[in-house]
């Protein structure tokens, strides 16, 4: 394009284009630094660029009341938890910048999503619910199992938080995608991370999820728990300094399990869950008062 025809715009800016009548709109980190959202005043359409997309492919219908959207609003938290969700405030901060102006938005148009038209502020207060995550008396465990050991004290564990009035998900990282698994743990009060070590190390699936984690800066303060076995070295307070770096806060004990689980283990899985059940009550207790 000749450089002639091309105009910077700032935020706020209003560009009459023929019979258009253009708004920008500056929403930077949702998910690039520059991004920015087209406001057509003539027509009442919003163009959101990246924000409140969804991972579902188009399919039955191009507006929101002619498809099944519960299916993409699934799906939209799963993009906004992996793709916007390190950005909370910056999120917070343009449902804010936008909701003056969604009085004479008639459609909101993402760039990855079906169009809204029948509730134009739906998506807004989707983001702005995902941003703040309403946190549940619920404990996510993200495990993996190399010759079925881990899952036996899993199970052990599952007894011992649901005893406890826990709503308990149990994801194995070799089997769910970790996009899946960051979407799930988004409204867990707990998250708890079970796995034998591999080469004296984390195995690779679960530290991947750990990776991602960290980049998201998923744990908001949340407790984390953490459970490991081994055969030739144990690895526990290493696990634990990678839980830290996300933003969990550690809850004891560190479980060390010696290859399968014998009587003594076991006892420290209901410490574990003991500890956690107290460490989540403490999260709702502050949740309500905010």
């Amino acid at each position: 394009m000749p450089r002639d025809r091309l105009r910077p715009v700032s935020d706020g800016e209003v560009l009459e284009v023929g019979n258009k009548r253009l708004r920008f709109i500056f929403t930077p980190w949702l998910h690039w630094p520059e991004t920015m959202m087209t406001l057509d005043e003539t027509d009442g359409v919003l163009f959101t660029c990246d924000a409140f997309g969804s991972y579902r492919a188009l399919g039955e219908g191009l507006f929101d009341d002619e498809a099944p959207l519960d299916e993409y609003i699934r799906e939209a938290k799963r993009y906004y938890v992996n793709i916007v969700g390190k950005y909370a405030k910056n999120t917070l901060d343009a449902v804010r910048k936008l909701r003056p102006l969604m009085s004479s938005v008639k459609v909101v148009a993402p760039a990855h999503e079906i169009l809204y038209r029948s509730n134009p502020l739906l998506p807004l207060d989707l983001s702005e619910e995902w941003a703040l995550p309403r946190l549940e008396r619920e404990v996510t465990i993200v495990y993996i199992s190399m010759y079925g050991h881990t899952v036996k004290a899993l199970e052990r564990l599952k007894e011992g938080l649901r005893s406890r009035g826990l709503n308990v998900k149990a994801l194995d990282a070799a089997e769910v995608h970790t996009s899946y698994i960051l979407s799930e743990a988004n409204n867990s009060a707990g998250v708890i991370f079970m796995f034998p070590t591999y080469d004296a190390s984390i195995p690779m699936p679960l530290f991947e999820v750990l990776y991602t984690f960290q980049v998201k800066l998923f744990g908001r303060g949340r407790p984390a728990g953490v459970v490991t076995s081994y055969g030739w070295g144990p690895i526990a307070k290493i696990a634990a300094e990678q839980v830290q770096r996300s933003g969990f806060k550690v809850v004891e004990p560190l479980v060390t399990l010696r290859t399968r689980p014998r009587p003594e283990g076991l006892e420290k899985m209901e410490e574990l869950a003991s500890s956690m059940a107290k460490a989540v009550d403490e999260v709702m207790a502050s949740q309500r008062t905010t």
